[in-house]
C-alpha cells in the first residue's frame, strides 16, 4: 500500500540524516507530484529539505530555486531558508545576490540568530566589489555593538576597507586599536 505523505516525508528525512541525498530528493520530488496528499504537510518544509539535498549534491542552481520556494510568511523556518540561500550564493561567488539575501534576512528577520553574521557577510561582499564606504557602514555598526560577537573581525575588515579607500592613517589607527586591545587581554 502507498505510504502516507507524512510517512514519506519522515522517510525522506531519515535518508537525509543518513546522507543519502539523491534518494531523499527523489522521495521528496515524488511527494510534490501528488499535491492532493499534502493536506497537513507544509509544502515549504518539503522545498526546504529538497533545497538542502540539492545543495549537498552541489546542484546549486536547483537548490537556490527550492530555497526561494521555501520562503513564505507562514513558514516558521523561512529565516533559515533565506540564510541558506545567501550562503549558497556565497559558494557560487555571486556577490550581488549575497547582498540581496543577507539584506532580506536583516530587514525581515531582525530577531534572527544570524543577524550579526548577515551584516558581516554583506560588508565582506561590498568589500569584494570594491565598495569600501558601503562596507564600512555595516562594519561600524558591528564594531559599536559589543554583543554582536563580530567586534574584532569587523575591526580588522574595517582596517582593510580604509586601505581600500587609501585612507592609510585611519587604517593604521584601526589596526593599532586591534593590537592594543589584544595586548590588554
Amino acid at each position: 500500500s502507498e505510504m502516507s505523505a507524512d510517512a514519506a516525508f519522515t522517510a525522506a528525512l531519515t535518508l537525509v540524516e543518513g546522507r543519502n541525498y539523491i534518494q531523499a530528493a527523489q522521495r521528496l520530488e515524488s511527494l510534490l507530484q501528488k499535491p492532493g496528499d499534502l493536506l497537513n504537510l507544509e509544502k515549504e518544509a518539503i522545498y526546504h529539505v529538497l533545497a538542502y539535498c540539492y545543495e549537498e549534491q552541489n546542484q546549486w542552481a536547483r537548490a537556490a530555486e527550492y530555497y526561494q520556494k521555501a520562503i513564505s510568511p507562514t513558514y516558521n523556518l523561512s529565516d533559515y531558508a533565506v540564510y541558506h540561500l545567501a550562503g549558497l550564493y556565497q559558494k557560487m561567488d555571486d556577490q550581488p545576490n549575497v547582498i540581496i539575501w543577507y539584506q532580506r534576512l536583516i530587514d525581515q528577520y531582525p530577531q534572527s540568530f544570524h543577524f550579526a553574521e548577515a551584516k558581516f557577510e554583506i560588508a565582506k561582499a561590498y568589500q569584494g566589489q570594491g565598495n569600501y564606504a558601503r562596507a564600512l557602514d555595516y562594519l561600524s555598526g558591528l564594531i559599536a555593538d559589543k554583543q554582536s560577537g563580530y567586534v574584532r573581525q569587523a575591526t580588522y575588515e574595517s582596517g582593510k576597507a580604509y586601505e581600500g579607500l587609501q585612507n592609510w592613517r585611519e587604517a593604521q589607527l584601526t589596526y593599532q586599536r586591534l593590537i592594543d586591545e589584544d595586548a590588554s587581554d
